[in-house]
């Protein structure tokens, strides 16, 4: 995975919060639980300026739990700041449980389960939304259906590599928006046919 990431930005939301885009991503990345891309950032361009925060509180977006000692864990986001975001709390652990649940633990005689820590970052970086979540299950569901009709099976991709890779992309159009589960009359498309 590179380390560059991107941010989209409800512009909309931006303007009517009144906070720049530095204190916006910061929200962002508190509301979507990205401890790792607030170390990125201060890694980069130093400490966050105390202001930040303040401007955050005072606007009712977080809360800090203890004062005197500002960590990621101290800083609870409030139901205000989740609706600035304009996107739910995602329930990350709950989100990584259910891929596992879809994504086959053998293909063949290999385990393709492997690496679940790196897995679990991948996943938290991709999902963005619970469509999103149910989008991708839905692809693996696909996926799995047409590997397992070519008689392919120990052929699937180790998971920390399927999702790397995006694979699930492929089958995006080929999934209806709101299905739960991918019904049997899906039309298997093999070879561009």
């Amino acid at each position: 995975m590179s380390s560059e990431q991107t941010v989209e930005i409800n512009m909309k939301m931006l303007f009517k919060s009144k906070l720049s885009i530095e204190s916006y991503c910061i929200l962002l990345w508190l509301v979507r639980s990205h401890k790792d891309m607030i170390e990125s950032y201060v890694k980069s361009y130093g400490k966050v300026d105390m202001f930040r925060f303040e401007e955050l509180v005072k606007l009712g977006y977080i809360e800090i739990i203890d004062k005197n000692n500002l960590t990621f864990d101290n800083i609870r986001v409030t139901e205000a700041g989740i609706e600035v975001i304009g996107i739910e709390k995602l329930d990350h652990v709950r989100m990584f449980k259910e891929l596992k649940e879809v994504y086959p633990k053998k293909g063949g005689l290999r385990g393709l389960h492997t690496d679940l820590a790196r897995c679990q970052k991948i996943y938290k970086e991709l999902i963005t939304s619970e469509e999103m979540h149910k989008k991708i299950l839905n692809c693996i569901r696909l996926h799995v259906k047409q590997t397992k009709q070519a008689g392919k099976m120990e052929f699937l991709q180790a998971l920390p590599a399927f999702l790397h890779q995006r694979n699930y992309e492929q089958y995006l159009d080929d999934i209806g928006d709101n299905d739960d589960e991918v019904s049997s009359d899906v039309r298997v498309n093999i070879d561009g046919i």
